[in-house]
């Protein structure tokens, strides 16, 4: 059955694109980060899998491939299956980020990002629940600004389908977070159905949803392996947002296909934290090979040393 938009009908629309995401936050930081790439299913959604693929068999030993799932802050930081700081050293968990971070300008695939401020959300919670008890406003908080992030991703991807593909529908895919789903479903609920978004909606004429239909798929990455670059991009946009110099590069990748940038900030010119842009590491073979690439390593090696030695504000 056709359905209205603003005037017009949209008649025999189909699903054709998947928006993924997945979430970023850290306890003492600032920020709530929503963020992930919308594919086209039928022309782009076997060639990014089949990419990710080829990843996991260039990185990652023959014995491990089965089912192998890249997850961002395990790659950074040395956990998990990546620990072995001998087998996995700094420069070759950098080589895998970078894979990652390349694939939405290789496949031309758009970031959709919804930000939040923690503190903003406590606050609001505190107000409208005076009386919980510390353990239980921590989860409201905790689920509230997942909320309200979710809520401005949700927005862009609903814009994005509006202004570009106006006749075809979008479909959410979200990495299963069991304490938020029930959530987050009755948030997205509201946004298809409830009229009175428009009431507090920032830009209420996108509200209700019409070109995002159906309610969220919620997926292991396991089963939905483009969930890994929602993961990467959510990792590295929280990352520098929390002023990391080291994820710029990563986000200097992924920063020219995003829909919207932090800040409302439009390319090229940025302003820290999400700037000066850094020029890139990755130099070619023969930029590595030469003396300049050799002193670049040298240097990114001290400042780690130094950074891991408690000097962090060393530039």
């Amino acid at each position: 059955m056709p359905y209205a938009l603003g005037g017009a009908r949209l008649e025999g629309a189909r699903l054709v694109r998947q928006a993924f995401c997945d979430e970023s936050y850290s306890r003492q930081g600032p920020w709530f980060v929503v963020a992930g790439p919308v594919v086209h299913a039928d022309s782009q959604t076997v060639r990014v899998e089949t990419h990710i693929e080829s990843l996991v068999a260039k990185h990652i030993p023959e014995p491990d491939r089965r089912g192998f799932v890249f997850h961002s802050a395990d790659i950074w930081n040395n956990n998990n299956y990546f620990r072995d700081r001998e087998k996995w050293p700094r420069d070759k968990c950098w080589d895998i980020l970078w894979d990652l971070a390349q694939m939405p300008a290789l496949f031309d695939l758009p970031i959709v990002i919804g930000l939040k401020r923690k503190a903003q959300v406590k606050e609001a919670v505190t107000l409208h629940a005076p009386h919980l008890d510390e353990r239980a406003a921590r989860t409201a908080h905790d689920v509230t600004t997942h909320g309200v992030a979710f809520v401005d991703y949700t927005h862009i991807i609903e814009r994005t389908m509006r202004d570009l593909w106006p006749d075809e529908v979008a479909e959410l895919v979200a990495e299963n977070r069991r304490e938020v789903e029930e959530s987050l479903l009755g948030v997205h609920h509201m946004l298809k159905t409830d009229p009175r978004i428009e009431e507090w909606a920032v830009t209420p004429t996108h509200f209700p949803l019409t070109h995002i239909r159906g309610g969220i798929k919620f997926s292991a990455k396991r089963d939905e392996p483009i969930l890994q670059i929602a993961d990467l991009c959510a990792y590295v946009t929280l990352a520098v947002l929390e002023g990391s110099h080291d994820h710029a590069p990563f986000f200097n990748a992924i920063y020219p296909m995003m829909l919207v940038h932090p800040k409302g900030q439009t390319w090229p010119p940025l302003e820290w934290p999400n700037g000066p842009i850094v020029p890139l590491w990755k130099e070619t073979p023969e930029e590595r090979a030469s003396e300049l690439g050799r002193l670049r390593r040298f240097l990114r090696a001290e400042r780690r040393r130094l950074r891991d030695a408690g000097k962090s504000d060393v530039e």
